[in-house]
């Protein structure tokens, strides 16, 4: 008797549980694989990070990707959450007086592996950034190229 009371509990909880979340995925942040080349003054971003910053009512986290060779995918969890959000897009040079050796850690690189170069983009692409998305419902995949200039 103890067990089948158990699994009634166990049941009921389950139902409430749904109930108050939507059930069958509803209330499941939409998001959109959102990815695309970063240029300045029409050469690739080698190395850099891009992130989305939900503005003017969204709800949503932020979110972000790595640039690499001119390029980023931002697909993690499945995407950036839809809505508009602000673009921030930074960019760094690695320091040039530091000589690579089998012997010596990479001077570009911290712990975390966040590079610790030289930020060369204006503040109007990060800091103070100008850029904005608007990911629609049922984007699925958004293509979006940012060529920066000065």
């Amino acid at each position: 008797m103890g067990s089948k009371f158990g699994l009634a509990c166990v049941v009921c909880a389950v139902a409430v549980a749904v109930a108050i979340g939507g059930g069958c995925g509803r209330g499941k942040l939409e998001r959109a694989v959102v990815s695309g080349k970063v240029t300045y003054q029409g050469q690739p971003v080698a190395k850099g990070k891009i992130r989305f910053i939900p503005i003017k009512g969204t709800q949503t986290p932020m979110w972000g990707a790595f640039i690499r060779d001119g390029g980023y995918k931002a697909s993690g969890k499945g995407g950036v959450p839809v809505g508009t959000h602000k673009v921030e897009i930074v960019a760094w040079r690695t320091k040039s007086d530091v000589v690579e050796t089998a012997n010596t850690p990479r001077s570009d690189l911290s712990l975390g592996g966040a590079p610790m170069g030289q930020q060369y983009l204006p503040e109007k692409y990060n800091t103070k950034t100008e850029l904005e998305i608007t990911i629609p419902p049922g984007s699925g995949k958004v293509v979006r190229d940012f060529d920066l200039t000065e």
